[in-house]
């Protein structure tokens, strides 16, 4: 699903608002845009969630959801509550820890790995959570990265942070019903519904109850492109 968030990082420049810390402030929340934030390690979230309850005090009656998370790969348990307190949505990768796992290993090292997007935690806890691929930094394919968050399975690095794993079920709806509600679309995609786009893929095996080291191959054997009242097949 194509998002409509707003995406900034700590280091861009902006000519048409002000900035602080990296997060552009106005005019987005005059525009009504999503802004998302990049944000790896435990500084950068730390600081983000900042910058985010800043500016969410000096523009009262902002609309939730409009400041976003990208990533949160370092976020512990003081940081999740503050997320979640404010109220802001967080997107979660798993292919961006399936493919340069063994960097990582070696630059942060085993402990401070394993912890890489606590997806499990998130969700316990109560966080307003999506996930998707973050192509083309790695792989498109979101039955690999279903796969991955069902397994915290890696590339080249084994298993890291099995405690974060989730089920097959939880991790679609991640990437279905999560992400259209994160988009504001929840009345129009996301789930088969009444009512709804028919936006939808069928699979000759269903990835919510294949077997888990199915997933990264399953393939689809048809694909719906509901356009108004029409359905548009897409080979």
């Amino acid at each position: 699903m194509k998002s409509s968030v707003k995406k900034t990082r700590a280091s861009s420049e902006s000519k048409n608002g002000s900035l602080e810390n990296g997060c552009t402030k106005e005019p987005a929340q005059r525009q009504g845009w999503k802004i998302g934030t990049h944000a790896i390690g435990d500084r950068a979230v730390r600081t983000l969630l900042d910058v985010y309850e800043q500016v969410i005090k000096e523009n009262l009656g902002l609309k939730p959801g409009s400041l976003v998370l990208e990533h949160g790969f370092l976020a512990d348990a003081r940081q999740r509550a503050r997320a979640i307190r404010l109220g802001i949505p967080v997107t979660v990768q798993h292919p961006l820890l399936y493919t340069p796992c063994s960097v990582l290993l070696d630059g942060w090292g085993e402990e401070r790995t394993r912890e890489i997007m606590p997806v499990r935690a998130w969700l316990e806890e109560g966080a307003s959570l999506s996930a998707g691929t973050d192509h083309p930094v790695s792989s498109f394919n979101p039955l690999l990265a279903l796969w991955g968050m069902v397994t915290r399975g890696t590339l080249k690095a084994g298993i890291q942070g099995r405690q974060y794993a989730i089920d097959q079920y939880t991790a679609v709806q991640l990437y279905t019903v999560a992400g259209a509600r994160l988009n504001g679309e929840s009345h129009r995609r996301g789930a088969l519904e009444p009512r709804r786009l028919a936006d939808l893929v069928a699979f000759r095996s269903n990835p919510i109850t294949c077997p888990i080291d199915d997933l990264p191959s399953c393939s689809p054997s048809s694909r719906w492109l509901g356009v108004g009242q029409s359905m548009i097949p897409r080979s």
